[in-house]
């Protein structure tokens, strides 16, 4: 506490021998221990003191922060609520597109039976018929029509 050494408190013991009485010295350690815990005990009350008032300064602090959020949100709360003048343009609504979950698509209807159903294609083992240029309806060559031969 006072960075005393034990030979510091020897000498001073020495001294207080030497210039008190060993009668005197009962009622004198008796004396000092009293003013000791009244040192003490004015310590502890000043502590106590100003946590108590650091607590209140805390306290007042956050009851100011708490009005202003109640206030805030009343603003916004009637802010929402009041009718947008038609001279302003309407607020977009928010995207919440993160909020939103993702859309599937739509299931497919079942096949009826009465459909006609595409053909399969072939497997990779199947031999596919070949298609020239002359089996093809488009490949075939457009007959003149003369205006005088058919009648």
């Amino acid at each position: 506490m006072f960075d005393l050494s034990l030979g510091e408190i020897g000498v001073i013991a020495l001294l207080v021998l030497v210039f008190f009485d060993a009668d005197q010295l009962p009622g004198l350690m008796r004396q000092a221990g009293r003013i000791y815990a009244k040192v003490r005990g004015a310590s502890d009350e000043l502590r106590r003191a100003f946590n108590v008032e650091v607590a209140r300064a805390e306290a007042e602090t956050r009851r100011e922060q708490m009005e202003r959020r109640r206030e805030n949100a009343a603003r916004s709360r009637d802010a929402e609520q009041r009718p947008i003048p038609s001279h302003l343009p309407a607020r977009p609504a928010p995207d919440n597109a993160a909020a939103r979950p993702a859309r599937s698509a739509p299931p497919e209807a079942p096949v009826a039976a009465s459909e006609p159903q595409a053909p399969e294609a072939p497997t990779a083992g199947e031999a596919q018929p070949e298609t020239t240029p002359e089996s093809t309806p488009e490949s075939k060559p457009l007959e003149s029509q003369s205006s005088g031969s058919e009648s």
